[in-house]
């Protein structure tokens, strides 16, 4: 599991100061999500999702596991998906503990029959409905074997990478996201006839626009922000909004062993330098942003999200927190 003080005591060892105050400001934002404990963040967390749905893809840890707690926080029932069963299993105790309901749907999302199949099946425990979708699925190329995560580590060029790096963003991200909507697309239909205005949105990056580590994982993030834009003109006439959301450097399992094995650089080409205890934002704060967004159809607009254009339709997740109040639990003076 997740610990504030392993954050703080690896860092320290590789070279980044820790104010103590910093690593206790984030500890109930960890403790919400890795051990079902109450948080005690500022701001307006009494949204109502109760009797309403979700499906998170990608649930079983990181950002996907935040932004089912913070669904379930609001009282929604999450469908949660992922390849791990233990892992979708443990988020959706999460989501039961922070309020909502959670419910483990093993799928991979690489197989389009395994996807068809998952929206059958939330369709048939809901009655053929689903009000909130949230494209979190992603593959992660440097878990594909230590070979290339010793080559994304050193910063090298996209010709020295294996052209699999390409197919593992686009099929899990790009691709996944695209056929989830697909096949959630008639459930949000009709859960739209029923008055509700459905929600559907991706976990984007800030690497759409600026590069990050790799150029194929910049392609897909530019990519996916295009595809909520124009699903957006597609989906809006039949009452369905969608908006793209880039969290910032998030804590998450994969944070917490790039710290274990030395790989500070990696994590530096995000952060611009900076020390990522400074500025890193946990799982749930992601997960809360979403949450209002999916209970308030009137803030999926400017200058919630970004104005009409080449951008497409983008939520910044810090910006969006600072917007309604809501704080990971940081110390005052950092983005969390």
């Amino acid at each position: 599991s997740l610990s504030v003080a392993s954050f703080g005591d690896v860092g320290e060892q590789q070279g980044f100061s820790v104010p103590a105050s910093r690593r206790v400001g984030l500890q109930t934002a960890f403790l919400a999500v890795t051990a079902c404990s109450p948080v005690n963040a500022i701001g307006d967390l009494s949204l109502n999702l109760k009797g309403r749905t979700a499906c998170v893809t990608g649930g079983s840890r990181g950002i996907g596991r935040g932004i089912a707690v913070g669904l379930g926080e609001a009282g929604a029932t999450v469908f949660i998906t992922g390849r791990s069963q233990e892992g979708i299993a443990k988020t959706a105790e999460y989501v039961n503990a922070a309020g909502g309901r959670g419910i483990p749907i093993q799928c991979d999302h690489a197989v389009d029959s395994s996807v068809k199949q998952l929206f059958e099946d939330i369709g048939a425990q809901t009655g053929g409905t689903l009000d909130i979708l949230v494209n979190n699925a992603f593959q992660d190329p440097s878990l594909r074997d230590a070979k290339t995560d010793a080559l994304l580590s050193r910063g090298a060029k996209f010709f020295e990478l294996p052209l699999d790096v390409w197919d593992d963003v686009h099929r899990v991200g790009l691709r996944s996201a695209y056929t989830a909507s697909y096949f959630a697309a008639p459930l949000m239909i009709k859960s739209s006839s029923t008055g509700q205005r459905p929600f559907l949105c991706v976990t984007s990056a800030p690497a759409a626009v600026t590069y990050y580590f790799a150029t194929a994982y910049g392609v897909s993030k530019a990519a996916e922000d295009r595809l909520i834009r124009d699903l957006n003109v597609e989906l809006a006439p039949l009452g369905i909004d969608c908006v793209s959301f880039w969290p910032g450097v998030v804590y998450t399992e994969t944070v917490k062993r790039l710290y274990e094995t030395g790989d500070v650089a990696r994590l530096e080409r995000v952060t611009g330098g900076l020390d990522p205890n400074d500025v890193c934002e946990s799982p749930l704060l992601t997960g809360r942003v979403i949450a209002r967004f999916a209970a308030d159809p009137s803030v999926r607009k400017v200058p919630y999200i970004s104005p009409e254009g080449l951008a497409g339709r983008i939520c910044v997740v810090a910006e969006g927190a600072k917007a309604f109040n809501l704080r990971d639990g940081g110390f005052p003076g950092t983005t969390a």
